[in-house]
C-alpha cells in the first residue's frame, strides 16, 4: 500500500471488511489495494 495516504487507506479498509465494491471516481488511489472492488461511476 505504497504511496496511499491514510484516509484511503481508510476508507479501502471499511469497505474491504465489510465485502462490498468502491463506487468512486479516485480508481487511480484505490486500485492501489489489492482485491479492493471497484467500480468507476465516471465512467
Amino acid at each position: 500500500m505504497t504511496g496511499c495516504g491514510k484516509n484511503i487507506i481508510d476508507h479501502a479498509l471499511g469497505f474491504f471488511y465489510l465485502g462490498v465494491t468502491l463506487v468512486t471516481n479516485n480508481v487511480r488511489e484505490f486500485s492501489r489495494i489489492s482485491q479492493l472492488a471497484l467500480e468507476n461511476w465516471a465512467e
